[in-house]
């Protein structure tokens, strides 16, 4: 199959277990943004799909069950990454009245995105040159 068909695939099914897992853990992801969450969900699956072998039935010449394997993962894995609402409500105000929003979590869940975006982007790219 034409590998603008399979990234068309992959791209679709991202947007839906992005979509669903919003909707089941009531979470934009730890970024507060669906964006991220959807372009790690559908890189990861990409590589996934690029990486296993196919296991169970095929449609459209494009085996699902890693696909659907992988989705679930990632999904589990950014709602848990995700802090809940009640540590984001929940502010420390200091003497000088100022609010600690923490920004060391912000920076590492920053380059905790960008080094995982190009750990998958080079997953891929080897693939596809090898």
């Amino acid at each position: 199959m034409d590998v603008l068909a399979i990234i068309l695939y992959l791209f679709v099914f991202a947007l839906l277990i992005t979509a669903i897992s919003g909707l089941a853990f009531k979470t934009h992801g730890p970024w507060g943004s669906y964006w991220p969450s959807f372009l790690l969900t559908f890189l990861f699956i990409w590589v996934v799909s690029l990486w296993t072998e196919p296991v169970g039935p095929v449609y459209y010449g494009v085996s699902w069950v890693p696909i659907i394997f992988a989705g679930v993962i990632m999904a589990i894995l950014l709602a848990a990454v995700t802090p809940p609402q009640l540590r984001r409500q929940r502010k420390i105000i200091l003497k000088d009245n100022k609010e600690d929003r923490n920004p060391g979590t912000a920076i590492a869940l920053g380059i905790l995105f960008w080094v995982v975006i190009i750990i998958l982007i080079v997953g891929i790219i080897a693939k596809y040159t090898v």
